[in-house]
């Protein structure tokens, strides 16, 4: 069975559920005043946009977290996180180049592996850590992660003939699933109607 595993590198969302999230995406469109007002009227917004605007040094070098809950079996919730295994902490390039991303990606990736514990975080208090607020984060001292794999991406030539063709050819959904390991709260439920319509 395919599983798909999406995940962000900032552990909440801007917005806690759908309703807030469509507010959010037509004050954005609009830009100007609205969308300055939408972010002075809602500071959990904006602190998570400022938050997550950081340049990363790389993508092999930082955390990812689902940001939204899964089940886990028949009657627990988890957040699924992936941590780097021996975290390199490089400077940011000067110039910040537009592919630096990219650029340290290939050159970490023809030099050896990269690898990522898999972890995940049980819900351990439904007020504290609820199912259907996206902004929430369930902090680490509450539920402690635990590890249950290792992802290993294999040293590579990302440039290789063909790999941006067949990368195009790729989709994903949440919804890529075990029936006990389904997608839990409203964005969740909306990503099974947009993901399928993309």
């Amino acid at each position: 069975t395919r599983v798909d595993f999406v995940l962000n590198s900032h552990p909440v969302m801007m917005a806690p559920d759908t309703r807030e999230f469509l507010n959010l995406l037509r004050a954005a469109d609009a830009g100007g005043v609205r969308r300055a007002l939408y972010f002075l009227t809602h500071p959990t917004a904006a602190r998570v946009a400022f938050a997550s605007r950081q340049n990363h040094t790389s993508h092999l070098e930082i955390p990812y977290w689902s940001t939204t809950p899964y089940l886990f079996g028949q009657e627990r919730a988890v957040k699924y996180i992936a941590q780097p295994v021996a975290p390199r902490h490089t400077a940011l390039p000067s110039p910040l180049t537009d592919t630096y991303l990219h650029d340290r990606l290939r050159a970490h990736l023809r030099e050896s592996d990269a690898s990522f514990d898999f972890l995940i975080q049980f819900q351990t208090d439904s007020r504290r850590m609820p199912i259907e607020d996206a902004t929430v984060e369930w902090r680490e001292a509450e539920s402690p992660y635990v590890r249950v794999a290792r992802i290993v991406i294999p040293r590579q030539d990302i440039e290789a003939a063909g790999r941006d063709d067949a990368c195009e050819q790729i989709s994903f959904n949440p919804w890529h699933c075990l029936v006990d390991h389904r997608p839990l709260g409203s964005l969740n439920r909306a990503r099974r109607e947009i993901y399928d319509a993309m």
